[in-house]
């Protein structure tokens, strides 16, 4: 049986913060702050998901709006939940549940080759790379895309 048959999916509310902030620190070297959460839920353009199951929040997605776009800002799963495609449940519901959203947008570690292809998967391009964005490793940013009018078209493939 699969675990991902007993994760649902909803906002995230002020009662996730402390479970979020700790697969936040579990997950990053250099993690948010429990009062960088906070300040999300409290703006009208965030979005915030969190995926849960029987043990609590497993895994959570945080993304700004702004009129027919939307930037991925955070995205990360509980470590006893990875490979069990949380990641990529949290993100369909993103984009399945903005239907009107023509763009989205984020940056990767360049070295978070699985978050690439998940990303890949939906049918993000890179679109650039943004030198040393993660200043404190030094480490570069892949700017990924989708365009849903562009796979509207048929530029992808993806229809």
């Amino acid at each position: 049986m699969n675990n991902s048959e007993f994760i649902f999916y909803r906002e995230m509310t002020e009662d996730d913060i402390d479970a979020v902030w700790s697969i936040e620190q579990s997950s990053f070297p250099f993690p948010w702050s429990r009062e960088s959460f906070q300040r999300e839920l409290d703006q009208s353009h965030t979005i915030a998901l969190v995926a849960v199951d029987q043990g609590g929040v497993a895994g959570f997605i945080i993304a700004w709006m702004i009129i027919d776009e939307m930037h991925i800002g955070n995205i990360a799963v509980h470590p006893r939940m990875r490979r069990k495609k949380i990641a990529s449940g949290l993100l369909s519901q993103l984009i399945s549940g903005h239907p009107d959203i023509v763009w989205f947008g984020l940056e990767v570690r360049k070295s978070n080759t699985p978050a690439i292809a998940l990303y890949q998967k939906y049918g993000f391009t890179v679109k650039g790379v943004r030198k040393q964005y993660y200043e404190k490793e030094r480490e570069d940013a892949i700017i990924m895309v989708l365009d849903r009018q562009k796979i509207r078209k048929g530029e992808y493939g993806l229809v």
